[in-house]
């Protein structure tokens, strides 16, 4: 049993079945729903034999599940639209207004509530679920006849508020469903919010568009322009420009690509002539591979509009909603592709909400400006409204963090109001050094779990004496500003025993040596990308020369993408040897090979295979496996679909990688926790220097944020830890707390200071 929340439902339903095989093959399904609707849902396909079984190979243990990946997550959501609503509230949000008791009565199968109908016209659930919404939300959520900006606290229920909103567009008659826009900022976002209006408006959802920014922009340009195939992103972009300027150091392709990036998702400010002629040359070069970079992905869907009218209109006549979530997170370019969409001096779109919160605004370094969301209040004449009930958070916590973004000028002056009880104050504890820091960090997720030994056996630690069940690991995240203050703590855990599991905020694609399988997998959908091709054999085969290189470069442009011929083109056979074609046949029977695998396979095999092709020349470390594991989680989640691996590994920027698992610890970036939520947080080397960033550039206020962002991810508890000391770059130096620690008030924190040397062990007499 996974978490304390699985052990309590176990203990609920084992008490009401009398036995687990009661409860499996004999107890009525509508019975078992009326302990748990997601518990009836699983007992009832597993009845019907209908589980999900993924055989392993490999090594991989194979699965049986009886819910698709993501799948209990999208159906209960943050606010756990089942579990937290009255007792009919379930039957209401299937468009059945009735109750448990009334559904056994009539004999109708309590799992059938789960079943989507088969669609007709207008059919679709009769009433939205309002009674479980507070005052703010059901406010907002009746609000269609003026646009309407939203800013919404951490844990108050956002996305459900935004669902319900979109839904009531359609049940009141404003829009069809296929008049909808909702733009999010991931590929996760848009799923939840999918899987929500699926709840509430039955198969007719479907019509609805749920899309990020990213991914909008890429349809509407491979819509009209049809040839673009190969997505860049910092990784390509940097081997492009590498190749167009091959005089230029490595520092400088990348002061170089990194101005680029600016240049085309319109933010760089001036705009240098010399940058402006670079990346004309990198467009064109990117234009020959039928590439685009995903920096100009909203910049170019915008010169589509202001371009061609005939093909903006088009998209003002489809559309009547548009709803944009994550609003504080968009840059410039991106509030002009939704002004050019929805117009705000015409009024094109009757109904806009954008919702966010300004507070939360960590993206800075990208271009976004939280400013615009007054920008947007004032263009359109915005009615502004507020979300601030918070159901995640404990009212310590809420309390503590609320202390420390006060301190910014420009906050959004929200007063988050906790549902839940006030709980445990907030730990913070001194280190001597990081090791330590890690060591006390371990033995405290420990004494949490109730021992790993205790977890492995099935034993119980009741924790605070009251009875309580223990936490799990997955209930778990350690959270640090940069990846480097979090790698002490990673091997901390190994060392103690503790599992776990590294998510981050950005693709590690983007970085050698896995740059290289971007490459494969950028050729393998685009035999056209000369560049990547050009990438792969310098990585595999790394003997050949840049002359050699180029050869081959040659000979795939002129044999239109078929590498079979490539070793028989002149240059090749002039540059090359014959052992040295000879291994790059091998490779283009790999390359195929790996094809193949992924069309029957899928994506997962052909990322094991790889992976192990890339360990034949570099070995992987205990951080490496753990990234590599993560890798291999997205992969699995896309089947046999490659387009669509890609898509979700360059579009989405930020998209945090990796899965969380119930059975670990989460280590995450402040980035990458962005939008996730556990009990237990800890906030790892919050230090001047690290927390807030010691740079000439940092913006503090930026940086309170993130911080804030860290500290709201917790529910119940939330530990933050500091060093007196740290090693970086091979030399140690004394390090100070952060300034956000002192900006708690000292009644809502606790503070414990770790003994410089660690005390002797007496083995105790047992006499």
């Amino acid at each position: 049993m996974s978490s304390k929340n699985v052990q309590a439902l176990y203990a609920k339903s084992i008490q009401a079945a009398g036995s687990e095989d009661v409860l499996l093959s004999q107890m009525p399904v509508e019975d078992v729903m009326a302990i748990d609707p997601l518990l009836g849902l699983a007992v009832g396909r597993l009845r019907e034999n209908k589980v999900i079984r993924k055989p392993g190979y490999d090594g991989e243990y194979g699965v049986i599940r009886v819910f698709e990946d993501n799948e209990v997550d999208r159906l209960r959501g943050q606010n756990e639209l089942f579990a937290r609503a009255p007792a009919n509230s379930l039957a209401r949000a299937f468009g059945k207004p009735t109750t448990m008791k009334t559904v056994r009565k009539k004999g109708v199968k309590a799992a059938e509530l789960f079943k989507t109908p088969v669609k007709k016209k207008n059919d679709m659930p009769a009433s939205v679920d309002l009674e479980t919404l507070n005052t703010e939300q059901t406010e907002i959520a009746g609000t269609y006849d003026c646009p309407v900006a939203v800013t919404a606290g951490p844990g108050t229920g956002k996305t459900r508020t935004l669902a319900l909103w979109l839904a009531g567009l359609v049940r009141s008659g404003k829009a069809k469903p296929d008049q909808i826009l909702a733009v999010t900022f991931t590929n996760k976002a848009a799923e939840e919010l999918a899987s929500r209006l699926k709840i509430l408006l039955g198969g007719g959802s479907a019509e609805i568009t749920v899309q990020t920014f990213h991914s909008l922009a890429f349809q509407i340009i491979t819509t009209w322009y049809p040839r673009v195939k190969s997505i860049y992103d910092a990784s390509g972009r940097n081997s492009i420009i590498r190749y167009i300027f091959p005089e230029n150091t490595q520092g400088a392709i990348r002061a170089l690509a990194d101005k680029i990036e600016a240049f085309l998702d319109g933010t760089l400010d001036p705009v240098e002539p010399e940058i402006e002629a670079a990346a004309l040359k990198y467009q064109d070069m990117l234009e020959s591979i039928h590439g685009i970079d995903v920096a100009a992905l909203c910049s170019e869907a915008n010169l589509i509009f202001e371009s061609r009218r005939e093909v903006l209109d088009y998209y003002r006549n489809k559309y009547k909603a548009l709803a944009v979530d994550e609003f504080q997170d968009i840059n410039k370019t991106q509030y002009e592709f939704l002004s050019l969409l929805a117009d705000p001096s015409g009024r094109a779109l009757p109904s806009i909400l954008v919702i966010g919160d300004p507070d939360q605004a960590v993206y800075g370094f990208r271009g976004s400006d939280p400013g615009l969301f007054k920008k947007f209040v004032a263009d359109y004449k915005a009615r502004e409204k507020m979300l601030s009930s918070n159901y995640r958070s404990s009212g310590t916590i809420c309390m503590a963090s609320g202390d420390v973004i006060g301190h910014n000028q420009t906050s959004a002056g929200m007063n988050l109001t906790p549902v839940r009880q006030t709980g445990p104050l907030v730990s913070v504890f001194h280190a001597p050094d990081e090791y330590k820091e890690a060591e006390q960090i371990a033995k405290t997720i420990r004494a949490l779990v109730g021992g790993t030994d205790l977890i492995e056996s099935g034993g119980i630690y009741t924790g605070d004496g009251n009875g309580s069940s223990p936490y799990s690991f997955g209930d778990i995240a350690v959270l640090a500003r940069t990846h480097r203050s979090a790698e002490h703590i990673i091997e901390g855990f190994v060392e103690h025993g503790i599992p776990v599991s590294v998510r981050q905020a950005s693709s590690p694609f983007t970085q050698p040596p896995y740059s290289a399988i971007a490459d494969i997998f950028r050729f393998l959908a685009n035999r056209q990308d000369i560049v990547a091709y050009r990438n792969i054999v310098a990585r595999l085969i790394p003997e050949l020369e840049a002359l050699q290189l180029d050869a081959l470069f040659v000979a795939l442009a002129s044999s239109g993408g078929l590498v079979e011929h490539i070793t028989q083109h002149r240059a090749v056979q002039e540059t090359l040897s014959e052992g040295e074609r000879g291994r790059v046949e091998t490779l283009h029977r790999f390359l195929e090979f790996i094809e193949a695998e992924v069309e029957t396979q899928g994506v997962y095999k052909g990322l094991f295979l790889i992976l192990e092709k890339l360990h034949e020349r570099i070995g992987a470390d205990l951080e490496a496996k753990l990234l590599e594991e993560m890798l291999l989680e997205t992969a699995r989640a896309h089947g046999t679909n490659l387009q669509g691996f890609i898509r979700s590994l360059f579009l989405e920027q930020h998209e945090t990688v990796g899965m969380p698992n119930a059975e670990r610890v989460s280590v995450l970036t402040f980035h990458a926790a962005k939008g996730l939520e556990f009990p237990v947080v800890f906030i790892a080397a919050a230090e001047e220097g690290i927390s807030p960033q010691a740079r000439t550039d940092t913006d503090l206020e930026e940086e309170r944020r993130l911080f804030y962002v860290a500290m709201t991810r917790a529910g119940e508890r939330l530990f933050i830890s500091h060093a007196a000391s740290r090693d970086l770059y091979g030399r140690t130096e004394a390090a100070s707390p952060s300034r956000f620690i002192d900006e708690i008030r000292t009644v809502l924190r606790t503070t414990f200071h770790m003994p410089k040397r660690r005390k002797k062990f007496n083995q105790p007499s047992l006499f």
